[in-house]
């Protein structure tokens, strides 16, 4: 049995978060481990989730994409 790719998806639409894992599931084998409409919510998750593929808003409401991947890594390196 194939391993699935983890994916966790980071977007403030939640419209644009429905249609990218539909699209994700229909086509690729992957596990959705979780979504998060804000910066806040999402970094908790990913540190419990571990993913392997974060999609991720280039412009969140607090951050930008740039700024929210730095932070993840800090935390993950802490």
């Amino acid at each position: 049995m194939q391993k699935l790719t983890k994916v966790f998806i980071v977007d403030d639409n939640q419209e644009a978060i429905e249609v990218l894992q539909r699209l994700l599931e229909k086509n690729y084998s992957v596990d959705i481990v979780g979504t998060a409409c804000d910066a806040k919510s999402a970094a908790e998750t990913i540190i419990q989730t571990e993913p392997d593929i974060i999609f991720i808003e280039d412009e969140l409401p607090t951050m930008s994409g740039l700024e929210f991947c730095s932070l993840i890594r800090q935390d993950i390196n802490s």
